[in-house]
């Protein structure tokens, strides 16, 4: 992922994966299936790619910035993978005030937040890499939202996360064909699921959660 930002076909600096021509980027990485599975898997490439840009900006920052430093200051330390107009402009950004009144919201936003997951460092891939090798069948995604939402002690991270989880093992329970996935919604060896699935069925289909697999 670092070389689409390293080559510019997406700019760190724009405030929005949506200025991005996102379609020119999909056909170059990847082959996509024809309707109505490449319509999802398009839905996850976007979104996918939206997390990592969004997480890289973030690493950026934590990395560079400092309240106590001039904008100057941190444009004389760019690291030497990124574009150099675009790292002076995102700096720019974050000393800004319209940057700083974005980070505010986004930190009362995140104090907000009730679906809090617990994978720590480890990416939900691995988790489901893990959880796959662990029990010799593949893994869907209400399996996966369990373990990376629950403690060390399988107990939910809070009562929002439980009322979910509960909420998936009933709809296993009166309907297990839910559990089931349809071959051709497979994607890679990992994780199983389809549109309807138990996941889909209480978080929504917009909320969808592919990995790819791994080797």
């Amino acid at each position: 992922m670092l070389r689409i930002f390293k080559w510019g076909i997406c700019e760190i600096w724009t405030s929005r994966i949506r200025e991005v021509d996102s379609g020119a980027t999909e056909e170059r990485r990847f082959t996509i299936p024809e309707p109505p599975l490449g319509d999802t898997v398009k839905r996850w490439f976007i979104k996918d790619l939206g997390e990592k840009w969004r997480n890289y900006k973030c690493s950026l920052k934590h990395k560079f910035f400092n309240e106590a430093f001039t904008p100057q200051h941190v444009k004389s330390k760019a690291p030497t993978n990124v574009n150099l107009e675009q790292f002076y402009n995102l700096v720019d950004f974050w000393y800004s005030d319209a940057g700083q009144r974005r980070s505010e919201a986004r930190k009362q936003s995140r104090s907000l937040q009730t679906s809090v997951h617990a994978a720590g460092s480890k990416s939900f891939a691995r988790h489901a890499h893990e959880l796959e090798k662990e029990k010799q069948v593949p893994i869907d995604r209400a399996e996966l939202y369990k373990a990376v939402h629950s403690r060390s002690d399988g107990s939910p991270m809070n009562p929002d996360v439980a009322e979910k989880i509960r909420r998936m093992e009933e709809i296993e329970l009166n309907d297990p064909a839910s559990s089931q996935t349809l071959s051709q919604s497979r994607m890679g060896g990992n994780i199983s699921w389809s549109p309807s699935d138990r996941y889909a069925q209480v978080m929504g289909q917009n909320d969808m959660v592919a990995f790819a697999a791994l080797d």
